[in-house]
C-alpha cells in the first residue's frame, strides 16, 4: 500500500545486490502481459549500485495492490517472470494504526490527498479501475499475509518487525539469498517525498525517526478515533500478524 514505508524497504533490499533496476509502481501493460513504468502516479525507473540496463536484477513494486489482481492478470504468465532465473514474491504490510496515521497525514496537502480520501470510500485507482477502499485492500493484503494461498511461494515482511529487529531482517536476508547493508536503513527513501511527517529531513538518521507511534500524533483526531472505532477487527489482525515478536 502507499505510505507504507515500502521504498525503504526496497532500498534495503537493493544494497544487498550488486545492482538491480526497480521499476516503480508498475501498473501499466498488464494486458500484454508486462510490467510497465505508468505514465501516472508515481511511475518512475531507477537504479542502484551504479547500474543501468545491463543489470541482472529487477525489482517491481505496485502500489494498492489487490491481491485479487495476481490472478486476475495471470502475472505468473508474463514474460518478465517465466524467463527470469529465479522469482520472489513480497507481500510487504505496515502495521493497521501507523499506515492509516501516515495516510491521515496527507489531508493537510493536496499532494497525495487520494490516500486519504480512498481510506474508507471506492476509489478510482492507478490503473484507472474502481476498486474498494484502500483499507479493504489493506485487509486483503493481511489476509495474504497469513494465508499465502493466492500468491504462491510469496514471502511476507511486516514493517514494524522489519525495521525494529536485526535479527529479523537476518532471517529474511537468508531467505532472499541476500546480504543487505544495515546502512541503509539510515537513508529517507525519496519516493512521495519521503515521510509523510518528517519529509527527507532525516536522511542520513531515519533511525531517529519514531515511525512505530506516529498514530499517537492523532489519537486526539475525531476523525481519526471514528476511523478506529469502524475498524477495531482490523487493528486486531494488525496486532495478531504484524506486531508479533
Amino acid at each position: 500500500m502507499k505510505r507504507s514505508g515500502h521504498h525503504a524497504f526496497i532500498q534495503w533490499l537493493a544494497s544487498g545486490l550488486d545492482s538491480a533496476k526497480h521499476i516503480n509502481n508498475a501498473v501499466d501493460g498488464w494486458e500484454e502481459r508486462k510490467w510497465q513504468c505508468p505514465r501516472h502516479s508515481g511511475g518512475e525507473i531507477s537504479y542502484f549500485g551504479g547500474a543501468q540496463k545491463k543489470t541482472k536484477n529487477l525489482i517491481i513494486s505496485i502500489e494498492d495492490f489487490d491481491i485479487e489482481d495476481w490472478g486476475r492478470f495471470g502475472f505468473e504468465r508474463f514474460d518478465t517472470y517465466r524467463n527470469a532465473k529465479s522469482v520472489t514474491s513480497i507481500v510487504f504490510v505496515r502495521d493497521f494504526l501507523n499506515w492509516t496515521a501516515s495516510c491521515m497525514k496527507r489531508r493537510e496537502s493536496q499532494e497525495g490527498r487520494d490516500v486519504y480520501e480512498a481510506l474508507s470510500s471506492p476509489y478510482i485507482n492507478d490503473r484507472k479501475e474502481q476498486k474498494s477502499s484502500r483499507i479493504e485492500l489493506w485487509a486483503r493484503q493481511v489476509q495474504e499475509f497469513n494465508s499465502q494461498k493466492r500468491i504462491p511461494n510469496s514471502v511476507a515482511v511486516s514493517y514494524a518487525r522489519w525495521l525494529r529487529s536485526k535479527e529479523y531482517r537476518g532471517t529474511l536476508g537468508i531467505r532472499l539469498g541476500i546480504q543487505p547493508s544495515e546502512s541503509s536503513l539510515s537513508e529517507v527513501a525519496r519516493f512521495g517525498g519521503g515521510s509523510s511527517f518528517d519529509g527527507v529531513s532525516h536522511d542520513g538518521s531515519a533511525g531517529s525517526m519514531d515511525v512505530l507511534n506516529r498514530y499517537q500524533r492523532f489519537l486526539e483526531d475525531a476523525e481519526f478515533q471514528e476511523l478506529l472505532k469502524k475498524n477495531s477487527g482490523n487493528i486486531e489482525l494488525s496486532k495478531r500478524y504484524l506486531l508479533g515478536d
